[in-house]
């Protein structure tokens, strides 16, 4: 492991696909044991996270995705660990915890293959304030997807969740305008069309 991580690497991801979870995390561990860089082992614990994650073991996967968030590196699995760590926050309903982790997530995100990344980190911070029943706040957590990024995947739905949170919020022209940026940008998404349909 210690002289070619990068082929270790190589078949933690291959078992992955595989659906060899038992095995990845086999794997993933000695990597992330034994590699000498700390890039090299925040990887392996995140693919231990993952791994346990798919097999049902969620108190393992936290302390993986832990360990890989705690190593000094900045890897787009390092980014990933965050998410998912966030994720588990906002599903307990610790909203400030969850909030800290996003907003890490979304600095630990750098690299310029991590855009996606850094994408659902804005949308988990609007989701969390949502959540936290802070409305406008969230709302202009999902603006800032909108703003920030062109994602096929999280920006047309931003759009679409800060438009409904604007409406409760009683701000028609910033709903108008959220969707209808929403419609001229996306016009194929499954977004655009819902609101198309509930127009009057």
């Amino acid at each position: 492991v210690a002289d070619n991580p990068a082929l270790v690497e190589w078949a933690v991801r291959r078992r992955f696909d595989q659906g060899q979870y038992e095995r990845t995390a086999r794997a993933a561990e000695a990597l992330a044991e034994n590699a000498r860089e700390a890039s090299w082992r925040q990887i392996g614990w995140h693919w231990a996270g993952a791994s346990q994650t798919q097999l049902g073991n969620d108190k393992a996967a936290t302390e993986f995705y832990e360990k890989a968030v705690a190593e000094k590196a900045q890897t787009r699995e390092g980014a990933e660990s965050q998410l998912l760590l966030a994720g588990l926050e906002l599903k307990e309903g610790r909203f400030a915890k969850a909030e800290e982790r996003y907003a890490a997530a979304a600095q630990s995100a750098s690299g310029d293959d991590s855009a996606d990344l850094r994408a659902r980190a804005y949308f988990g911070l609007g989701e969390t304030a949502e959540a936290a029943g802070q409305v406008e706040r969230a709302a202009r957590h999902f603006m800032s997807v909108a703003v920030l990024f062109d994602d096929p995947e999280w920006t047309p739905h931003a759009l679409f969740r800060a438009g409904k949170l604007f409406g409760q919020a009683g701000k028609k022209a910033e709903q108008d305008s959220a969707w209808k940026e929403l419609r001229e940008r996306y016009p194929d998404s499954s977004f655009a069309r819902q609101v198309e349909e509930d127009a009057p």
